[in-house]
């Protein structure tokens, strides 16, 4: 009887790099693929070509379009780690096209997938899963194409670590990997022990579920202890029958998110050792953690409310860290057509600015607690990063244009000269000066771009 690979000891798992999707998503991806695998690779067998999958909102999951692809990293026979990938997906079914703003439970968002795991040539590539996903989505050319650039990312981060591993040996990856979190919770213990001690209230709400005009009230107790942090979520208000819920994931996330950003500083890695200091409580049946089949799509409008709860009570304990809460909602457009040859969808989903801090005035940008490299409050404290490179854009732009108008205003000169020698300008004369204005923009272009 075949018997399942061994896992790696750090494979309790736990995240190690954080995610370029933000903070939102991770670090809290690990206890979504261990709830996967308790489930899978217990009671099954985990093989080289297999993979996990999950968009359970009471799962460990997010809202129903996120879906997490956790792609095993074998070295030597032995499962060392995990490729991860989530992507946000157009279209999974569901009762109206791309969103669908009236559900009242969540079978009505979308196809659900439970903490599952599949084979990558048997059940994909044309095969039973595959055909599953097809046939309940609207857009199957978009849907199936991102779901295989997930496939594909995985792809290159499994590679990326057996390469690791075949430089320096599996055993000093690994404890390099353990490192990295442990780095993550000394430098976070230690920010903690620096911040004042005591117990600290926030609150923040939603303005209603669209059904009354009763607000939906966040309140957080937050806790200094020596070295960690205690969140308390109780007196928050129940869950509701609209898609304003928050799954408990995205509310661990959003605290967490916010404890680092003010508590601690941008260079601290942002994986599962800056979350061990920290501990989270929120009641079951609430707003914040509901029961299913709560509908969750707008999960983003409360978890950002989170984020603003727990950062009015560290206000209190260190204001000069603390920004203002900014616009810190989710605005979403969609379009959709159907014609002969199916459905068309458009989706997009605008931003805002977040708050001014004491270090920095408000910036407009599309910043949360879970878009981004780093949360908003990380960015407004480096000095008002996002500010100060738009002063650099505009100072950049006013002498491109100052450029332009003395280029301009030496062509006109050139032109006068050989108007005056009855010499007209030759084609290839033409092209270098035209190449040479072109030049400039495309320099100054890509210089803002990088900036």
């Amino acid at each position: 009887m075949a018997q399942t690979p061994p896992l790696s000891p750090m494979i309790d798992p736990r995240t190690v790099p954080s995610s370029a999707s933000g903070p939102i998503r991770s670090p809290k991806t690990a206890e979504l693929v261990a709830g996967t695998l308790r489930r899978m690779v217990v009671d099954g067998q985990l093989k080289e070509g297999d993979f996990l999958i999950n968009n359970d909102p009471f799962e460990g999951g997010q809202h129903i379009p996120d879906v997490f692809i956790f792609t095993p990293i074998f070295v030597k026979g032995r499962v060392v780690g995990f490729g991860a990938s989530v992507a946000h997906h157009l279209d999974l079914g569901g009762g109206a096209p791309g969103l669908n703003i009236h559900a009242s439970d969540v079978y009505q968002e979308g196809l659900r997938f439970p903490p599952s795991k599949y084979s990558f040539a048997n059940d994909w590539n044309g095969g039973a899963f595959e055909r599953l996903v097809t046939a309940n989505v609207r857009v199957p050319d978009l849907t199936i194409g991102d779901f295989n650039a997930q496939f594909a990312a995985n792809a290159i981060g499994v590679l990326r670590v057996k390469q690791l591993c075949e430089r320096y040996g599996a055993d000093k990856v690994e404890a390099a990997m353990q490192e990295m979190q442990d780095y993550s919770e000394r430098r976070v213990r230690a920010a903690i022990a620096k911040a004042p001690k005591g117990t600290f209230y926030g609150e923040d709400a939603i303005d209603d579920d669209g059904l009354s005009d009763d607000p939906l009230v966040i309140k957080a107790k937050v806790t200094i202890a020596e070295d960690s942090v205690e969140i308390d979520f109780e007196g928050t208000c129940d869950q509701v029958k609209r898609n304003l819920n928050c799954p408990y994931s995205s509310t661990l996330s959003a605290a967490l998110s916010c404890v680092k950003s003010v508590l601690t500083s941008p260079d601290i890695p942002y994986n599962e050792g800056m979350a061990r200091p920290v501990r989270i409580k929120v009641p079951y049946g609430s707003l914040l953690n509901p029961r299913p089949p709560a509908p969750v799509r707008a999960r983003m409008i409360p978890a950002y409310r989170v984020f603003n709860a727990v950062m009015k009570a560290l206000a209190q304990a260190l204001p000069g860290q603390a920004i203002a809460t900014g616009f810190d909602c989710t605005t979403a457009f969609c379009l959709s057509r159907l014609g002969e040859k199916g459905y068309s969808v458009y989706l997009e989903i605008f931003g805002g600015g977040y708050g001014a801090s004491r270090h920095a005035e408000q910036h407009c940008g599309n910043g949360i607690a879970g878009r981004g490299g780093g949360s908003k409050a990380e960015q407004q404290r480096e000095g008002g990063v996002g500010v100060h490179r738009e002063r650099e854009r505009q100072q950049h732009r006013r002498a491109g244009q100052a450029a332009d108008a003395r280029h301009d205003a030496e062509h006109e000169s050139h032109h006068a000269a050989q108007a005056e020698e009855h010499q007209p300008m030759g084609l290839h004369q033409r092209e270098e000066c035209l190449s040479g204005r072109r030049g400039h923009e495309c320099g100054f272009r890509s210089k803002s771009f990088h900036v």
